[in-house]
């Protein structure tokens, strides 16, 4: 059985998850990414943040940021910056990556961003795929 509002149509955007998982209670989410998967030699960075339940968190312009352009991107950080309740980067380094493979990495990256937020998320939304 659907809980009452917490189904979330196609068209509902960025916001639509975070909107159906508070109206059944779980207040504090985070958005997890990683930057730099896809590279052949470098490190892995992950950021996670749990953006205010208001309009206060909402970012103009904030999509994936693949998606943007650089300046773009900036101006995005400064406004998860400034406006998050908690936010965190992580970054491992290329042996490492080596070490563990690409997608172990990759999950211990988001994990590792998570556990250091100074808020608790009561829910955790990313794009990953096990």
């Amino acid at each position: 059985a659907r809980v009452p509002g917490s189904t979330v149509r196609r068209d509902a955007g960025l916001y639509g998850y975070e909107r159906a998982l508070r109206r059944v209670g779980l207040e504090h989410v985070a958005g997890a990414d990683e930057a730099g998967r896809g590279a052949c030699a470098g490190p892995l960075v992950a950021a996670a943040a749990v953006l205010p339940p208001t309009r206060a968190g909402i970012v103009p312009g904030l999509a994936d940021s693949k998606l943007l352009t650089e300046a773009a991107r900036e101006r995005c950080y400064a406004q998860v910056v400034r406006r998050a309740l908690a936010w965190s980067v992580v970054v491992v380094p290329p042996a490492e990556c080596d070490r563990l493979g690409m997608h172990v990495a990759n999950i211990a990256a988001l994990r590792r961003a998570v556990a250091r937020l100074s808020v608790r998320p009561s829910y955790v939304l990313t794009d990953v795929r096990s």
